[in-house]
Parts: C-alpha cells; structure tokens; sequence
C-alpha cells in the first residue's frame, strides 16, 4: 500500500514540475510576444544596438530641440531644429538663421513636440544670429528631460578641422522636418565646398535645418544649413541627397566665451 501511495505521489510531483516548465515556457512565450508601449518605442535611447553610429544617435536624439519661430508681421511661423549645448553652467541652442526672428519675445524652444507645442522653454537672449554663415546661438535656461552637450573648447581650423569630416565618415543628425520628429538620419562625408561647407550624402527636409551634426564618436561636429540647391542651364537643380553642413569651427564662439 505504500508502496502505491509513493508511486502516485512521484507521479503526481511529476506531473506538478512538468506543469510548472510548462507554465514557464507559456509566459515566456507571451512576454516575447508582447507589444511594446508607446514610450518602450519612441524613448530617445531606442537606437539599433547594430549600428556604429548607437552612441551618436542616442546623443543626437537626447538633445534635439524644435525651434518655433513668429513673424509678427505676416503672423506667419517658421519651423526649424536645434541642439541643446553647454558650456561653463549656461545653456544655448545651436540652429540656424534663416527664417529665425531675431527678436527673443517670438521665438520658442519646444523639448518634446509630443507634448504638442504648449510645452515650451522661453528665449532668454540672442546671443548671436550670423546671416552670413547661417547660424544662431539662443540662450535658454536649463531644460532636465534633455542631454546638454559639452561645448568642446577646442575647436580646430584651417584644413585641420578636415580630420573630423574625412571622405566617407559617417554622421548623424536628429531633427524635426515638417511637423514631424524627432527623426534620426545617418550620413556620410562626401566632400567639401569652396567656403568650408561639408557636403554630407543624406537627407534632409524644410524643418531639419539647424540639425547638430555628430561623429561616430558623439562629438558635436557641426549642423545642417540646407540641402543642395543649384542653377543650371536647364533650370534650378535640387539635389535632395547632399545635405550641407556648417563645421563647428565655423560659429564664432568668442561671443558665448566672453559673454
């Protein structure tokens, strides 16, 4: 009789560990099949962990900005991109000129447009707005749901600052094109134009302009200006994949370190 009895109760402990395998394997199973949410898919670090560029991409989309700017005069609104930067305990944005009103009280920095644009940082100076060279410094106050990038002090020149934009390097912006974004686009260096301008093979599109431009290694290298326009004998020409670039180098930093 004991003997029946023990037999059973192997059995039945039997049948339990199987069904316990079983159960694991089940919720195993599910979790793998489970849905992302929403945040799990668009959190700024979800950046393929098979790309060279991971560190870049995941700098690059922890610190792009939307750059909301007013004309008052024909209540029309430009829209471009920008990146959040640091030196010495201040806070600025990096983006370009054009289509930016100089006048701090109609320009607005939007974080995180999934927020919609209510959620937005002031303008707190214009430090600096170059035409020529097509780039803007905007000081803002501290911003904790991003990465401020440390403003390298360093910053080479002359045919030097061609080592960061060797041919074929590859590049990563983030930006906010149309009334979409953050998207992330990789690139690589194509060449270099007469006044120092890096011609970048990507993409671009109205809204990504002021874009930071970042290396394989996460430094801040530059940021987008446009995409490749030009005349010819049978009429404007626009190259849609040879986006421009602005070296670094080229911003007259002086005015943030003496300011």
């Amino acid at each position: 009789m004991k003997r029946v009895l023990l037999t059973i109760l192997k059995r039945l402990l039997g049948l339990f560990i199987v069904g316990i395998f079983v159960a694991l394997g089940y919720f195993s199973v599910m979790k793998e099949m489970e849905v992302p949410s929403h945040d799990e898919i668009t959190a700024l670090t979800n950046v393929s962990k098979e790309t060279s560029l991971r560190k870049a991409g995941i700098i690059s989309r922890q610190s792009a900005v939307k750059i909301m700017s007013l004309d008052p005069q024909t209540l029309s609104i430009s829209g471009a991109s920008g990146t959040y930067i640091t030196l010495d305990n201040r806070y600025f944005i990096l983006t370009v000129a054009h289509g930016l009103n100089p006048d701090c009280a109609f320009v607005r920095v939007v974080p995180d447009v999934s927020d919609g644009y209510e959620d937005y940082i002031d303008c707190q100076k214009m430090i600096e707005v170059n035409v020529f060279s097509d780039y803007a410094i905007i000081e803002v106050e501290k911003i904790n749901d991003l990465l401020a990038v440390p403003l390298l002090t360093h910053i080479p020149k002359n045919t030097d600052w061609k080592k960061s934009f060797a041919s074929l390097s590859n590049l990563v912006y983030t930006g906010y094109p149309n009334d979409i974004g953050p998207v992330t686009v990789q690139g690589q260096v194509m060449g270099y134009s007469t006044e120092d301008h890096v011609f970048m093979h990507s993409y671009g599109w109205a809204g990504a302009s002021g874009s930071g431009v970042f290396n394989e290694e996460g430094q801040l290298v530059g940021h987008v200006m446009a995409i490749l326009m030009g005349e010819t004998v049978h009429g404007i020409n626009v190259l849609e994949d040879v986006v421009v670039v602005v070296p670094l180098f080229k911003v007259d930093w002086s005015v943030v370190f003496h300011r």
